[in-house]
């Protein structure tokens, strides 16, 4: 018998091998119907996923004044008002709840609840959050005394009326305007002398404007003098500009509505 030539036998080695590898891992490779799952520590399997960022929803959030139909889903309330009503667990009291509630958006969500519940306390919660750190959490406080119409929320709402111009973030109009409106609807006479004391500051034709649909709401004839004086200082400076004429007529139209409305109620 002639003998294999050596290169011959080389290749005979070299595929002879591969066979042997191909059928070693085949051998220990799991059957088809079995997965093979990540082993996970005990620490891992305990430990819930990390919640969103509190600020998510800010750029969305800060533009609005209520929360869309004051709904809160299950996963995204404050641990004590995990249940069918807003009532705190145990003995807490919700001013605790609110003011150790880090996330702004749980807040709002959180003064939401308490309004629709009915809880006794969620007026004074309500008050609280006027002075809120997040502009979003007071204008919301704000638009839910004002839906309440109750004059005993009068008091607080002048007094954050009178300290949340100066707030830091610069929202301290829109916040103002959102205090006013609740002023408007509870038409209160006591809060006439600051608001036109606001409206003769001529802070910002918006927020000018919000104070002049309150005074008329209010309707004490106090303020029709104001508003007399508002509408000729926009007499007087009518913008040139095309595109300021539509601020400029909503304002007069306005002032005279406000003015109608003083006249009919005729409150001394």
């Amino acid at each position: 018998m002639n003998k294999p030539k050596p290169l011959k036998r080389a290749v005979q080695v070299v595929a002879l091998a591969a066979l042997a590898i191909l059928a070693w891992r085949l051998a220990c490779r799991p059957p088809a119907s079995l997965s093979v799952a990540r082993r996970t520590s005990p620490d891992e399997e305990t430990q819930p996923s990390p919640p969103p960022h509190p600020d998510a929803e800010s750029a969305a959030a800060a533009s609005i004044h209520r929360e869309e139909g004051s709904v809160i889903k299950e996963d995204s309330r404050p641990a004590a008002t995990r249940s069918t009503s807003a009532a705190p667990a145990g003995n807490v009291s919700p001013i605790v709840v609110f003011e150790q509630e880090p996330n702004a958006i749980l807040r709002r969500k959180y003064l939401a609840a308490l309004a629709e519940s009915g809880q006794p306390d969620a007026g004074r919660v309500a008050e609280l959050a006027l002075n809120d750190p997040d502009p979003t959490v007071a204008m919301q406080a704000a638009l839910l005394l004002g839906e309440t119409q109750s004059a005993r929320h009068t008091a607080a709402l002048l007094g954050a009326l009178q300290g949340q111009l100066q707030r830091p973030d610069g929202y301290g109009l829109a916040v103002c305007e959102a205090i006013v409106e609740a002023l408007a609807k509870i038409g209160n006479p006591a809060a006439v002398p600051l608001l036109v004391a606001h409206l003769d500051r001529h802070l910002d034709l918006s927020y000018d404007r919000a104070i002049v649909r309150a005074l008329g709401s209010i309707g004490h004839t106090s303020g029709r003098q104001p508003v007399l004086a508002f509408r000729t200082r926009l007499e007087r400076n009518k913008p040139e500009a095309s595109l300021a004429l539509g601020p400029w007529h909503n304002a007069m139209s306005e002032a005279q509505e406000a003015l109608e409305k003083i006249a009919r109620s005729s409150r001394p």
